[in-house]
């Protein structure tokens, strides 16, 4: 736990414990169900929203080839749906990095970087950052 961020109640540890065991079994599944691992996404890896979502740490996500649209894809929605779109850098590596791996490690992966737009077509809504999709 980092101190420059905790001066605050976390969540509760439990919690993000069973949300991460829960992710790692949809996870399993999609891959036993033939999707292809093809990333990682780390999420609240800002401060200040570690801190207003009383996190100790960032939270890592999975990205597989059922949840990427090519450049060139169309994404539809249901009408029903509330989307928010985030602005995303992907960071493209060449070679698989340790746990272990100090920065200079890490920074030797990278071969580029690229613009990528996530779409979140989940159902809450966080005031800050949500902004209606008119239908």
């Amino acid at each position: 736990m980092t101190g420059s961020v905790i001066q605050h109640q976390l969540v509760d540890d439990e919690i993000l414990v069973q949300g991460m065991k829960t992710q790692l079994h949809k996870w399993k599944g999609m891959l036993e169900s033939g999707s292809k691992q093809v990333g990682w996404k780390i999420g609240f890896n800002d401060l200040a929203d570690q801190k207003r979502m009383r996190l100790a740490s960032p939270i890592v996500g999975f990205l597989t080839s059922k949840s990427v649209l090519e450049s060139d894809g169309i994404y539809k929605a249901s009408k029903a749906a509330r989307l928010m779109l985030e602005a995303e850098l992907a960071i493209l590596l060449g070679q698989d990095v340790s746990a272990g791996a100090d920065k200079l490690q890490v920074a030797a992966a990278i071969e580029g970087f690229a613009p990528a737009i996530e779409i979140d077509r989940q159902a809450f809504v966080m005031t800050r950052c949500f902004v209606p999709i008119p239908n």
